[in-house]
Order: C-alpha cells, then structure tokens, then sequence
C-alpha cells in the first residue's frame, strides 16, 4: 500500500484549489487548473477520511483517523493552518451509558463531519454515534447540542440542511433521521443499506446516495413521501452531486461508474465515464460544468471532461489496481 493513497477531497468555493486527505494524514493542496500539487501538510498519522469546506466562510474540516477531527483555515494562496484540533472520544453527552454500544469502539470510515452553511457551526458524529452539534472561533470550540441516534443504526454521514440548523443524519441499515436543536424532528427508513450522503436541489428537497444501489428522492418538510429509484447500479452508490447548468444530479459507484441522474425520478440517464476503479467522491465544476473531479479508491483523483468521457488530468502515486 502506498502512504500516498488519495483518500478525500474538498475543491474551495473559488475552485482554484483542490484540498485532498491520504492515507498517512496529509492535507495536499492542489491547484485545480494546473492539477498539479503545490503543498502539503501533515494534520495527522492515519488516514483523513473525509474533508468539508466552509460554503462562506475560509474554514476546512476533516475527519481523520483514531477518532480525531480538524479544523483549518485556508488562505488566498490555498495553504492551511489547524486551528482547532477535536477529540470524538471525549465530547459529547455520556449521561446515556452506552457500553452495550458495539460500534464505540469500532475505527470508522465515514464522513460524518460538515459545516453550517452560513455559521461557524460544525456538525460530526462522536465516539458513542451521537451527532455532537459545535460552534467555533480560530482557537477553541464549544459544544451547542448532543442528540442521541438509534444505537442499531450508527452513524454514516452528516448534513447541515441549507441555511437552517437542522441536521439530516444517514446511517446504516437505511434510517434518515432530521434534527434541530438536539431533538430528533423526524425519521424515514428508507432502506437497509447505508445513507451515504445527501445532496440539496430546491427548496426543501434533497436527493439520498445509498448503497441500496439506488437514489432517493427526499422531501424534508413531509408534504411527500420519499420518491425511491430503480436499482442502476451493480454496487454500491458513493456520492451524489447536482449540476444545476444541466439540472441533472452525478452519482458515483463502486461498480466504477459516474452517473447521470434524472434528479426528478431518481432514474440514471447514462454513464458519463467507466472509471479504473471503484468510485467514491465527485465533484461537478460550478464555473466550468463539463468538468468532474473524480476520486477513485485506488488512490488517485482524476479531472474528467463530461462531453468526451475523457481523462483530461490525473495525480495518482499508487500501485496499479486489479482491472
């Protein structure tokens, strides 16, 4: 295994800089046109599973190994600087005594850790699957709320609902809670696979990667059920980001796939490129549409042009894969 292996990505909301998390704990900072890599920083000795940019505000997440997450400022010239370093083992609500919890004491691999849309608030999930709810300056932190999830079903991924405090969590075993202020508000079962992730489209309306193979059309507000695709995938389904120019959603897969998805019926359109490898986060260019930041798990990040299905640009320092 190279200690090089590309684990995460976070493109910055100018999109001139590509900030990447390995597998040896490394923040790369990558100059998106160039895709070239212009620095680097060592946050950590594990892997960096996950990294979140601030929509508003020069601040970088990342959630890393041995139950550890980061916050970093980023600068004009795209380098970053911790700031506050977060211990998941010891914050939180331990009043509910979870030692019949089996996941506590189990390393995840997750991307449960994101950013308010407008405020210094972060979102991550703690050593005893609870969403612990943060507000920070550049030194310090403070917790805000603890809300208690259903120990059958931990934690897989976090998500500020745009412009509000309320928190849509994905777990496994298909359970879709919404909450506020440290209170769950609602719950949908949608499946009995992994709630990857949730990508906003209008109003009050988001769509759901599972690894049920399909897309989930959700309504947060409960005026509709949720609307559940077809199975189109041959593996599990990653990511999902919209590209409001084209109004379609891209999905990525482990069966190494991208996807177009008809974000209306939660139906895939067509393959926008076979990848080498299994696929887990993308990234749609919002000054540029018919570019995608690809990262794949083996190791590398690829820049695609949509229309050609074409690799335009690669950065990978690992061995090569199975076919």
């Amino acid at each position: 295994m190279s200690w090089n292996k590309i684990e995460s990505f976070a493109v910055s909301n100018d999109e001139r800089y590509i900030y990447v998390g390995n597998i040896s704990g490394q923040i790369l900072t990558i100059n998106l046109p160039n895709f070239d890599i212009i620095s680097s920083a060592q946050f950590h000795v594990g892997r960096i599973s996950a990294v979140d940019i601030h929509l508003k505000l020069p601040y970088l997440a990342t959630r890393l190994g041995g139950w550890k997450a980061n916050i970093c400022k980023q600068d004009i010239q795209g380098t970053v600087k911790s700031i506050v370093d977060i211990d998941l083992r010891k914050i939180g609500d331990f009043s509910n005594n979870c030692n019949d919890c089996l996941y506590q004491n189990v390393e995840p691999i997750d991307q449960a850790i994101a950013f308010h849309s407008i405020c210094c608030k972060l979102a991550v999930k703690n050593h005893h699957n609870q969403v612990v709810e943060l507000e920070f300056d550049d030194s310090k932190y403070k917790i805000i709320s603890c809300t208690d999830i259903d120990k059958n079903h931990p934690i897989v991924a976090v998500k500020y609902v745009k412009n509000s405090n309320k928190i849509l969590v994905g777990t496994e075993l298909g359970k879709i809670f919404l909450i506020e202020n440290g209170n769950v508000i609602k719950v949908w079962h949608i499946c009995n696979e992994d709630i990857h992730w949730f990508e906003h489209i209008e109003n009050n309306i988001y769509v759901v990667a599972s690894d049920s193979r399909q897309i989930i059309r959700l309504d947060i507000s409960g005026q509709n059920p949720p609307l559940i695709g077809s199975q189109f995938a041959k593996d599990d389904v990653e990511h999902i980001v919209y590209d409001s120019d084209k109004c379609e959603a891209i999905a990525s897969s482990f069966d190494r796939n991208i996807y177009a998805i008809d974000p209306i019926s939660c139906e895939s359109k067509r393959i926008i490129w076979k990848a080498p490898f299994k696929c887990r986060w993308v990234y749609v260019l919002k000054t540029q549409p018919n570019i995608l930041i690809v990262q794949c798990r083996n190791g590398g990040l690829y820049k695609i042009n949509t229309v050609t299905s074409k690799i335009i640009s690669q950065i990978k320092d690992t061995p090569k894969g199975f076919p």
